[in-house]
């Protein structure tokens, strides 16, 4: 984007008048605002962007490969939408699926490509001081990210707020309505929600919380939710309130497309002689059943139908 020319014409003659280290820094600084926009989506910018160092994945580092998780598409997808069309995406999920990965890789992509002011709401503040420390090694590690992050941000992330080029990370742990306060920004992200502790003195939960800090942010978004407690758990009830978007995957044998849901699961063959569990075996040899051809889908299934 070209400023108009009689703005271009005034800075010109404004510049002309300022010693050359302030016209380096107004260069620069006008640069950025009127610099073409990205025409990467954000799953297509991380997959050309984004090296995983070997302590981020052990199994999988390198180039990121987003197929290895393919369903957090969905979140990238998220980001990419107009939040006339997608405000909210609440997340109801099992355990250890790649997504705290995929929001810091979200966080890397905004500050990259689209700054923007971010608050990532954790369980704990212990958490929250993990969580920054993976998100310092993607912005130190990667070459697409060098001129994001300053001297000052590595200062500032000990105390869990980061400041990068244009935008501001608050890494906040629940229980304290005051770290939620005094903070519009253009992206919440909530995760684990069901583990959140709310605030003591009856301050809203966290979710409640999350949606006033994008209130006065016209494309503001919130992403949360994590693993169910149980069914009146605010996961859950959120995700009710929805559109109930579920992921389906094919069958390895009949390539039936379905969600894969508890009733499916067969372990009752794992027990020994006199009628009790045999939690070896439950660990090694439960498996899910096709709801279309009845055919036992494994562990080992997994990669194949991603």
């Amino acid at each position: 984007m070209s400023p108009p020319p009689e703005i271009r014409d005034a800075l010109a003659a404004a510049l002309a008048r300022v010693n050359p280290d302030v016209h380096a820094q107004l260069a620069a600084a006008l640069s950025r605002v009127y610099a073409p926009g990205c025409a990467q989506s954000c799953w297509e910018w991380v997959h050309a962007s984004i090296i995983i160092t070997p302590d981020e994945s052990r199994d999988h580092p390198g180039p990121y490969e987003g197929l290895l998780t393919i369903y957090v598409k969905r979140l990238f997808d998220f980001i990419n939408a107009p939040a006339a069309i997608e405000k909210e995406l609440i997340i109801r999920k099992s355990a250890q699926l790649g997504f705290t990965l995929a929001y810091l890789l979200i966080i890397c992509y905004l500050a990259a490509v689209h700054p923007t002011h971010i608050l990532f709401g954790m369980d704990s503040v212990k958490e929250a001081k993990n969580i920054s420390l993976r998100l310092k090694r993607l912005l130190t590690t990667n070459r697409s990210l060098a001129d994001v992050f300053t001297a000052e941000g590595d200062e500032d992330l000990q105390n869990l707020f980061l400041r990068l080029r244009g935008m501001d990370v608050h890494l906040v742990g629940s229980g304290s309505a005051g770290a939620y306060a005094n903070k519009s920004v253009g992206l919440v992200i909530l995760d684990e929600l069901d583990k959140h502790i709310a605030a003591p003195g009856g301050h809203a939960n966290t979710i409640d919380l999350g949606r006033d800090r994008i209130k006065k942010v016209e494309e503001g978004k919130l992403i949360a939710g994590g693993t169910p407690a149980d069914y009146e758990g605010e996961t859950n009830q959120n995700f009710l309130t929805g559109t109930r978007e579920e992921l389906h995957a094919p069958c390895p044998h009949c390539a039936h497309f379905q969600p894969f849901r508890w009733e499916q699961m067969r372990f009752d063959h794992c027990k020994d002689l006199t009628g009790k569990w045999d939690y070896e075996r439950v660990l090694a040899e439960t498996w899910l059943e096709c709801e279309l051809c009845k055919q036992p889908i494994r562990d080992a299934d997994k990669a194949r139908l991603l």
